[in-house]
């Protein structure tokens, strides 16, 4: 098994991919304010700044998905 340290984890990922099951999502980067809706997703770079929050009256449900670049265990 390879373990990789946490900075090592951070410089792979490549982005994030967001999927509201409930809610509204207000998710805050460098481009703008969105609000993504219950059934549908967004891709963030991983890299950008972002925040997101639930500013609405129900629960947030959200499916968080990460995608990494491969890394060479040399």
């Amino acid at each position: 098994l390879h373990l990789l340290s946490r900075r090592q984890r951070q410089i792979c990922i490549r982005d994030r991919y967001i999927m509201v099951m409930q809610g509204v999502l207000t998710l805050e980067t460098e481009d703008g304010t969105y609000e993504v809706s219950a059934n549908h997703a967004i891709r963030l770079d991983a890299e950008s700044e972002h925040s997101y929050h639930n500013k609405g009256t129900e629960r947030l449900v959200l499916n968080i998905f990460i995608a990494y670049d491969a890394v060479s265990t040399i």
